[in-house]
Order: C-alpha cells, then structure tokens, then sequence
C-alpha cells in the first residue's frame, strides 16, 4: 500500500540557483508510477502546481516514516529491507527511467536525489474544462 505525502507538507526542490518550497495539497490522482498531488509553490505570488511523484506500484518501498517512526517527518522512499532492495533496486531504477523520459521533459522543476525521491513539478497556468450542450461544444477557462 503506498502511503501519500501529508496534506501541509512542505517539498523543497532545489533549482540552479536557489531552493523553491511547494506545500503539497491533495491527491488528486494516483497510477501505476505515481501519486499526484496539488500544491501551491512558496513564491510571490503563490502558484498553483501540480506535482507528480514517482512511486511505483508492486514495489517493496515504503515511507522511511512508516517504517520507522522514530524517523520523525522522514517521508523519503525506502525499500522495505535490504534483502529486497539487492532483490528489486533495478526494477525501481527501471520505472524511475521511465517516470523521467515520460514526465519531467514537460515539468518546470524537478527533482531526483540519493533517497530515491523523483518529482515532477508543472505549473497550472490555466484550467479549462471542456462541455456538450445539445451538440455544441464549449470550452470554459478558469
């Protein structure tokens, strides 16, 4: 069972020149490589964004948190032991590869480091919704 981020909880995602921190919001979807989640990146103004964080499905990898409560706010990604890390590791660097080719291209941040941590983060510049009424279509932006 993959477990998501807390609602509130802050994401640093270090860019070329400098730390952005996005408070993650909520699930708004999960699928076979990832959890996403809404989330308001810490700038001035406030962005609303999207972030996407790749944490695969039938996978041995569980939250550091949950695996160890004294690891208080730890909410990296951990395999469950080290038997299966040796066993599955290069199954998990397989969907991370994947996660990368098919999402952070088309992301305005990212981030990958050593605790297994992958996230996609796109900024919503707008939301439009698109409706049928009696044969006719009509496209709506919020």
């Amino acid at each position: 069972m993959r477990t998501p981020l807390p609602k509130g909880y802050e994401l640093k995602i270090n860019t070329d020149s400098s730390q952005v921190g996005i408070i993650i919001g909520d699930v708004i979807g999960e699928g076979g490589c990832c959890i996403s989640y809404k989330g308001e990146m810490l700038m001035e103004p406030h962005l609303p964004v999207i972030v996407k964080e790749c944490f695969p499905l039938n996978l041995p990898i569980e939250r550091r948190l949950i695996l160890n409560s004294a690891d208080k706010d730890d909410y990296s990604l951990i395999f469950e032991n080290e038997e299966q890390e040796g066993r599955e590791k290069e199954r998990f660097d397989a969907r991370k590869d994947m996660f990368k080719r098919g999402i952070l291209h088309n992301a305005s941040l990212s981030r990958l480091n050593e605790t297994n941590e992958l996230f996609a983060v796109g900024i919503i510049l707008a939301i439009a919704s698109l409706y049928t009424v009696k044969g006719k279509y009509y496209l709506i932006i919020y």
